[in-house]
């Protein structure tokens, strides 16, 4: 019988053996080791690497040839010569025909000798393209050059594209809207939540509403992620050669497209309650609560039943849904399925052959598991097609020219065209011109390139994919900062929420990066200089952007325009809001309550405010001393004590004159005591309570039968378990058995919990003695109950929503009771009145809270009571303060079905100045924030373009998202930056660091990263990092987090730099700081060459070569011809022999 686990396997193999269809370089017969490399050695290396001396401890003059035994000293030899440190800059130097005379030779010779060996590929590798010196590719082409093409090759999906492809066959995207050009439309790739990472959500656009937060949500949805990875870290990463798909990705294929296609055929796999018309019919019991194995629980991590469909699915409806929608199956449906989801995932129809085996294979799976569980699987192979995992341009039918070429054609031709710049579908002018004969030239496929860029509804997430790797600042949500080092340089508190901080700037660099795509004008000096920048949804990241004082603050935070600022809110009238409104000048008051007007998130001129019972003050508990004591008592300071422990006696529910405090892991406090004989004790124990205690420090007791640790919430009084043996000073551990004589039997440990651990006193308690103190904590005298009552009279009987409203008042209470009285009964809520929509939240708004719906009967009905009762607030206890006030404003009570008019959310007013932009969300991320599910989102797409400081930002490269992906978990990285530069700026190579070389530098927290990168300045070291380092060191006018700073340790910041061997004479020279040497890269011919050649390597999927020359300085010139004009440059790409051409033979 077939499994998921034989259908993987074969598919594997399948697409192991397509991937390794490499393209091997073969040497001429001429280019031997006796007449090119041999003269070479001997004319340019052998004085230094000969039989008299060798230095370093290499000698080349009994080299023969290239062996399996030799390559590594080989490969250096190439890569040493290629990035000119061979032969020593003050010795005669090779002509750059003779350099690149013998890396062909080097390379020849390596993939012979390693032909059974795995084979050479690293002269392939993306690293290696700078390998081939510039002035070979720009300079005066060489007579006699064969044509270019690329190799016949298939080439693996992109991660990005496969995960699309996937997305479309279950979600429907919105169409492009040119009046949001920057907000996600179909064809575009699947954004990255910055919260919850990148998945397809199933259903996620059929959720009514759900239980819990957004977080819930998220854990509640059925949801894939991305299978296919990628192998370079950095720089370009989808050439053909390097993918395959391994087994592990096969499989997890295999069971997405089973969940897939389960989802195609039925939908959300939801329980019947969970389908729903309007939120109005959720029973009550599944209201405010999550459902867990039987029970009803509050969690906020949610589950699948906490969520609830619209009965009318928005999924896309396809044959796979109306094959299993009717009973039994025909030739037709089962056809029409196979049809249709091979064209979806592989984006061109079946062949007549195709079409065959796969109906086959559907077929006989019904046969043998029946059609539910036949149908999934017998359609889950069709994922695993070579097809829909690779992209073939292997030119098998055409006829070769003279060099071997053969034109693309066809469907992949099509497709070829598609992929350069969408991850979905070719569009309907592409495929009609296929199909009627007109993409068949040069000029044809000009043509359809030109149509493509300039139709905006065609969405090209490959374009920006180039540039996301070009610039690498992606990279920045994945650098994990540490903690203490990212406050102190004006960062946000926390490692996980700077990642998430520039996750979102990632977005916003996106939306930059198709701006100026869109103004297609000096495309890269813009994005090297421009002054703009889209900033973050949360103004609290806008620091990333401002300057760090020598003070330590952060200064000039960007400033959001006036006119596009959200308006603030004001009180709203009851006459002018549906439903039935109660204010609180209506309800029944009992005990004391006082007007206030301070929030402005209110009905009406004001609201009510009442103080919390319990929260008068109790008498405080006077500390106890070891000796008036029954049983044996342990102060703290007869303990052995080890570790790092500070006394104090803030808190007077103690033993003593005072008790330890650590939270230092290791620090651990050892109880001694002296028992007269043995027998069985109970063990109390102080805690000294506090909200900046350990939730959970470990206690261990020591007893004659082994040992029982403790986890104890020391921000709790005592008694939160053995309450009958607890009391206001001591918490009882229990009984237990100890031995007569000397025993080490309490340890209190430092390791848990996230607080202070407290270490204070133990008390052993004979069997008969009991711990009573003789001291309480003495109450103030109780107070009159404060209460609200709502009455309200309903027109008719029926189901009606209650929204509570209350003002965000200074001190509000965290767990306020609120009862709700209806028809079948009564249903309490703990709510936190320091914000709103806590649960419900897609019920709820910035003025009212959401309740949920109840049944109510018609007429007089008192139907809802906010109490000042104090409740449990254990769950709140990280917070700060809990609070003291009760709030209660108006009650609204909306009939179900009727629209929910609320205020609506202030928009961001576009002004002249156009600095409002859109940006990609993902749908996640629109519908958690969104107020009902006839509501408009409160989360908008909308962001701020502003122009920063010219005299502290220039450009991508000064923008926190691009320096902090060139930066470590603790400092700036010059070297790292440096290689940037170099490499992608100025088109020069760095030789890989021997692995030999400690590439440490001294730590040295007290000295600036300029200081300690003088252990590079030796000679080994220095030969590589002055490429680098000069062009780095400007950067360190904004430190690791990315914010601006003309000081740094107290000192005037030194950002000066040079700029050396960069083959433009005119760039080389010294530099005072990174705007100018920015300015002067920006306008620079050659920095203009090196990204025409990054471009190449990233459509054409592999490095150039010399054959290239005349292609990259075709696509240089109508770069620069057309202002810097993206749409030429890849026009010109795209219709080159390169991109057109494959080499067959």
């Amino acid at each position: 019988m077939m499994t998921l686990r034989t259908i993987a396997c074969v598919s594997f193999v399948v697409a192991a053996y397509f991937s390794l269809q490499t393209p091997t370089l073969v040497a001429d017969d001429s280019t031997t080791f006796q007449s090119l490399a041999k003269p070479f050695l001997a004319k340019y290396c052998v004085d230094c690497h000969g039989a008299d001396t060798q230095e370093g401890d290499v000698a080349f003059h009994e080299l023969n040839g290239i062996t399996a035994d030799n390559v590594r000293l080989w490969k250096s030899i190439w890569e040493q010569v290629a990035v000119k440190e061979m032969p020593p800059e003050d010795e005669t130097q090779p002509t750059l025909e003779e350099r690149q005379q013998l890396a062909e030779f080097v390379i020849a010779g390596l993939q012979r000798a390693l032909k059974e060996k795995g084979g050479y590929h690293e002269h392939l590798h993306p690293s290696k393209g700078n390998l081939l010196d510039h002035d070979l590719l720009f300079g005066d082409l060489p007579e006699n050059l064969e044509p270019t093409s690329s190799p016949s090759r298939i080439w693996r999906l992109h991660p990005h594209e496969k995960f699309t492809r996937l997305n479309e066959l279950v979600t429907i995207e919105p169409p492009y809207n040119p009046e949001k050009p920057g907000a996600r439309a179909r064809g575009d790739h699947v954004p990255t939540d910055s919260k919850t990472g990148t998945n397809i959500y199933l259903g996620i656009h059929d959720v009514n509403d759900w239980v819990g937060t957004a977080f819930s949500l998220h854990h509640s949805l059925k949801n894939i992620t991305p299978i296919l990875s990628t192998k370079v870290k950095r720089g370009l990463q989808n050439y053909p050669y390097l993918y395959s798909v391994n087994s592990s990705e096969t499989l997890r294929i295999a069971s997405d497209a089973e969940t897939i296609l389960r989802f195609m055929a039925y939908g959300p796999d939801v329980k019947h309650f969970q389908l729903i018309d309007d939120v109005s019919e959720v029973d009550e019991k599944h209201r405010g609560i999550s459902i867990y194995k039987g029970r009803t629980i509050l969690t906020k991590h949610g589950v699948p039943e906490g969520v609830f469909y619209n009965r009318k699915s928005k999924r896309p409806i396809t044959p796979v849904y109306d094959l299993m929608a009717k009973p039994g199956v025909d030739d037709e449906r089962l056809k029409a399925a196979v049809d249709f989801l091979f064209e979806a995932v592989t984006l061109r129809p079946p062949t007549a052959e195709e079409s065959a085996t796969y109906l086959g294979i559907l077929k006989q799976s019904i046969e043998d598991l029946g059609k539910e569980e036949g149908a999934i699987l017998g359609l889950t192979p069709i994922f695993l097609d070579r097809a829909a995992l690779f992209r073939t341009e292997l030119c098998e039918t055409g006829t070769p020219d003279e060099y071997g070429r053969v034109m693309l054609q066809d469907q992949e031709l099509v497709l070829a065209i598609n992929a350069a710049f969408s991850y979905i579908a070719p569009d309907e002018k592409l495929k009609q011109a296929f199909e009627g004969g007109r993409l068949r030239t040069r000029e044809d496929v000009k043509r359809e390139v030109t149509r493509i860029l300039n139709d905006d509804s065609i969405r090209k997430p490959a374009i920006l994919r180039f540039f996301r790797e070009y610039f690498d600042y992606e990279l920045a949500a994945k650098v994990d900062k540490d903690d203490r080092l990212l406050k102190q340089a004006g960062g946000l508190k926390t490692s996980k929420a700077h990642r998430i901080a520039m996750a979102e700037m990632t977005t916003n660099t996106d939306r930059l990066v198709e701006l100026v795509l869109a103004e297609d004008k000096d495309v890269l000096a813009e994005l090297l200089t421009t002054d703009r920048v889209v900033l973050p949804e949360d103004s609290r990241n806008y620091g990333y952007l401002a300057e760090m004082a020598s003070n330590g603050k952060t200064v000039g935070k960007p400033v959001v325009p006036a006119s596009s600022k959200r308006s603030s809110l004001v009180p709203q009238q009851a006459e002018e809001l549906p439903g039935i409104i109660v204010d609180n000048h209506h309800a029944k008051v009992t005990g004391k309550w006082t007007q206030s007007s301070l929030a402005k998130d209110r009905v009406g001129e004001n609201y009510l405010i009442s103080e919390v019972e319990g929260n008068e003050k109790a008498k405080a508990l006077a500390p106890l001393q070891a000796k008036n004591l029954p049983g044996i008592v342990v102060d703290n300071p007869d303990a052995k004590v080890s570790g790092k422990w500070s006394d104090s006696n803030g808190i007077t529910n103690r033993v003593g004159s005072e008790y330890l405090l650590s939270r230092t892991a290791g620090s651990k406090v050892v109880y001694p005591v002296s028992f007269p004989r043995a027998g069985k004790y109970e063990v109390r124990m102080t805690i000294a309570q506090h909200a900046n205690r350990a939730s959970q420090a470990v206690v261990t007791v020591r007893h004659k039968g082994g040992k029982e640790t403790f986890r104890i919430n020391q921000r709790r009084a005592p008694g939160t378990f053995n309450k009958p043996g607890s009391d206001g000073y001591f918490q009882s551990l229990g009984s237990f058995e100890f031995p007569a004589g000397q025993w080490d039997a309490v340890e209190i440990s430092c390791g848990g919990g996230g607080g202070l651990v407290v270490a204070d006193a133990v008390q052993f308690l004979p069997p008969g003695v009991s711990g009573e103190t003789g001291q309480e904590t003495e109450h103030a005298a109780p107070r009159e109950k404060s209460k609200l009552v709502y009455p309200v009279t309903f027109p008719k009987a029926g189901r009606y929503e209650v929204r509570f409203s209350y003002g965000k008042h200074p001190g509000a209470y965290i767990a306020t009771l609120v009862t709700v009285h209806h028809k079948n009964g009564e249903t309490v809520f703990r709510l936190d009145q320091r914000g709103k929509g806590s649960f419900l939240k897609r019920g709820s708004d910035r003025y009212f809270q959401s309740l949920g719906y109840f049944d109510f009967p018609a007429g007089q009905w008192d139907a809802v009571e906010v109490s000042t009762e104090k409740g449990d607030i254990s769950k709140y206890e990280q917070a700060s303060s809990a609070g003291k006030y009760a709030v209660a404003d108006a009650v609204q009570f909306l009939i179900a079905g009727t629209p929910q008019v609320r205020d609506e959310q202030p928009k961001l007013v576009k002004s002249s100045g156009g600095e409002i932009v859109h940006v990609r969300l993902t749908e996640y991320h629109e519908i958690s924030k969104r107020e009902s599910s006839d509501s408009a989102l409160r989360s908008s797409s909308e962001r701020h373009l502003v122009r920063l400081p010219a005299d502290q930002r220039k450009g991508i490269l000064t923008h926190p998202i691009w320096l902090v992906a060139h930066s470590d978990a603790m400092d700036n990285h010059a070297i790292l930056r440096g290689k940037w530069i170099r490499e992608r700026l100025l088109g020069g190579a760095i030789a890989e660091v021997p692995i030999t070389v400690d590439a440490m530098l001294p730590d040295e927290p007290e000295k600036t990263l300029r200081h300690r990168m003088r252990v590079v300045r030796e000679e080994q070291c220095w030969k590589c990092h002055r490429k680098m380092d000069p062009l780095g060191l400007p950067f360190e006018m904004y430190n690791h987090a990315g914010l601006f700073r003309t000081t740094e340790l107290g000192k005037p910041v030194d950002s000066t730099g040079e700029i050396t061997d960069s083959g433009d004479p005119a760039l080389d020279g010294p530099i005072d700081n990174a705007l100018e040497m920015i300015d002067k890269l920006a306008q620079s011919k050659r920095v203009k060459q090196v990204f025409v050649r990054h471009a190449f390597r990233y459509w054409m999927g592999r490095n150039e070569t010399i054959n290239d020359a005349l292609v990259l300085q075709d696509a240089y010139k109508a770069y620069v011809d057309n202002e810097g004009s993206m749409k030429a440059l890849l026009t010109s790409l795209l219709t080159s022999d390169a991109f057109l051409y494959r080499k067959v033979r």
